[in-house]
C-alpha cells in the first residue's frame, strides 16, 4: 500500500514539472495543477517539490513569495508567506512579549492561510544553544502549538 502510494505520489511530481510549459500526465496530476491556477492566478516562478509528505508549490504573486502546502490525492492544506514581525496582529504580539520566549532570538514570522478563511502565525525563535523552536498563534493571540 505504501508503495503504491508513493509510486503514486512520484508520478504526479513527475507530472507536474517546474518547467513552465509541462504539463501534467496523470489525471491527478493535472486535477492539482488546475486547482493551483484557480488558487494563484498569476503565479510566477513555480516550483514543485514533496515534503513530508505533502506536495508543496513555491511561487511568486504579487511580489510576495508563497509555499502552499497539499495532499498527495490533491485537497489544499495551506498556503504560507513571511510577514515582517511588526504587521502580526496586536494580540499576538502582546501573547509572545508575554511568554518565555520574548527573550529568545526571533527568526521569520509567518502568515498561515488556511481552509474555511482560518488564519494563523508561525513565528520561529532560538534558544542559546540555537535550537528553532517554532510557535504557533490564532488570530486572537491564543498559543495554539509550539514545537
Amino acid at each position: 500500500m505504501k508503495r503504491s502510494r508513493l509510486i503514486h505520489l512520484l508520478a504526479i511530481l513527475l507530472s507536474l514539472s517546474v518547467l513552465p510549459s509541462a504539463r501534467p500526465t496523470t489525471a491527478e496530476g493535472q486535477k492539482l495543477l488546475n486547482l493551483f491556477n484557480r488558487m494563484y492566478p498569476g503565479a510566477s516562478q513555480v516550483e514543485w517539490s514533496t515534503s513530508n509528505n505533502e506536495i508543496m508549490v513555491s511561487f511568486l504573486r504579487n511580489q510576495i513569495y508563497y509555499d502552499a502546502f497539499y495532499s498527495t490525492d490533491g485537497r489544499w492544506i495551506r498556503t504560507e508567506h513571511i510577514i515582517h514581525f511588526d504587521v502580526l496582529p496586536t494580540a499576538v504580539k502582546n501573547t509572545f512579549a508575554k511568554s518565555p520566549y520574548r527573550e529568545m532570538e526571533r527568526g521569520f514570522s509567518y502568515l498561515v492561510e488556511l481552509p474555511r478563511k482560518r488564519t494563523l502565525y508561525k513565528l520561529y525563535v532560538y534558544d542559546e544553544m540555537w535550537r528553532e523552536i517554532e510557535l504557533i498563534y490564532n488570530s486572537r493571540g491564543i498559543a495554539i502549538a509550539e514545537y
